[in-house]
Order: structure tokens, then C-alpha cells, then sequence
């Protein structure tokens, strides 16, 4: 999913100059609280800092600040389906009853075959965890079956159900696309579980 702007985003951010994200910062590790913010304000409207701050507050649990990241990354770049995907997400853990309508009417506009569009559906009740699951398996992409169980567990844990959403995330992470976000995103919420 993500590999392509993770790569390109912490590559575009260690080459500016005037952002503090990646100084001394190893790929693996969590960038800091204060990194973040530095980096927000020095360049607000910078698309690549904000989806990188809305997956560290994401996966920290911060779902607020995650919600307001992600809808700044997703107004820079409003046809960008896994901004829009992650938007819903850290919306649907801050509030499970978060309305589906503006996650729809994207679907309705956007449409295409790429999994993340399945992913979105799952997110939305659309797909059940195991229709998702089967079409990943049926695609032989571990990326699609990381994402699939990813996004299953998010679903179940946005729901209340830790346990199977526990089962999900190992899952995830056994398909060992670590350069996916999701991957990376499970080992956190795994541990978030613990």
C-alpha cells in the first residue's frame, strides 16, 4: 500500500532542509512527538509530513490527532484512496458511529479495481473479513492479504472485538510485507493489545 510514499516521504522530508523529521532518525524507529510537531509547523500544508504524523498518531493510539492529519493529508490530495481510507479508519476508532457518507460518496466518484478499494469496503461493512480475505488469497498478492487482514482487524477492533482482531493482526503480520504500513501498523496495534 503505502511502501511507495513511506519511501518517498521520509526521503522528501530528509531532503528538507527545514524539516526536522529524519535527523538522526533510523527507518525502523518511531519519529518523536516533537519531531512531529516541529515539522507540522515549519510546513503545514506539506502532504507528506502530514500522512507520516497521521500514522505515528494513529498508531500511538492518538486518534484525534491522527483524524486531524489524515484529513489534511486528504484535503492536499482529495483523490488519494489511502488517505481517504485512513481518514475513515482513525474516524471509526475515535467513534465507531462515525457515518459512512463521505467514505461512500468518494467509492461513488472514484472507483477502480486496485484492492485499496476493497479495503475501503471493509471498512464499510460492504466486504465481510473473510470475502476480503479470499479475494486477497484468490489476487496471490501478500500485499493484498496483509491489507485484507489489516483492515479486518481495524473493522473488528473499531467494533470492540480484540480478540479476533488480535488473530487478524498476526495474520497481517505474517505475510512479512514489512515495507507496507499496514505491516508496520500491526506489530503497533499488536502491542497496543498486549
Amino acid at each position: 500500500m503505502k511502501t511507495i510514499l513511506i519511501v518517498t516521504g521520509i526521503a522528501l522530508l530528509c531532503f528538507n532542509a527545514s524539516s526536522p523529521v529524519c535527523f538522526g532518525q533510523k527507518a525502523d524507529e518511531p519519529i518523536p512527538d516533537a519531531v512531529i510537531a516541529k515539522s507540522i509547523a515549519e510546513n503545514p500544508a506539506n502532504h507528506a509530513i502530514r500522512i507520516i504524523a497521521g500514522f505515528h498518531y494513529f498508531d500511538s493510539g492518538d486518534f484525534v490527532k491522527a483524524v486531524e492529519n489524515f484529513a489534511k493529508a486528504s484535503q492536499l490530495t482529495p483523490d488519494d484512496p489511502y488517505d481517504q481510507l485512513w481518514l475513515y479508519m482513525a474516524q471509526l476508532r475515535q467513534n465507531p458511529k462515525t457515518p459512512d457518507s463521505t467514505i461512500k460518496a468518494f467509492l461513488a466518484r472514484k472507483e477502480s479495481q486496485e484492492f485499496v478499494y476493497t479495503d475501503i469496503r471493509i471498512l464499510t461493512g460492504e466486504l465481510t473479513a473473510m470475502q476480503a480475505i479470499e479475494k486477497a488469497r484468490v489476487s496471490k498478492d501478500l500485499g493484498n492479504l496483509c491489507e485484507a487482514y489489516y483492515y479486518s482487524a481495524q473493522r473488528l477492533l473499531a467494533n470492540g472485538d480484540k480478540f479476533k482482531a488480535r488473530e487478524y493482526l498476526v495474520e497481517a503480520i505474517k505475510t512479512k510485507k514489512e515495507k507496507f504500513w499496514e505491516y508496520k501498523s500491526a506489530v503497533a496495534g499488536l502491542q497496543a493489545l498486549k
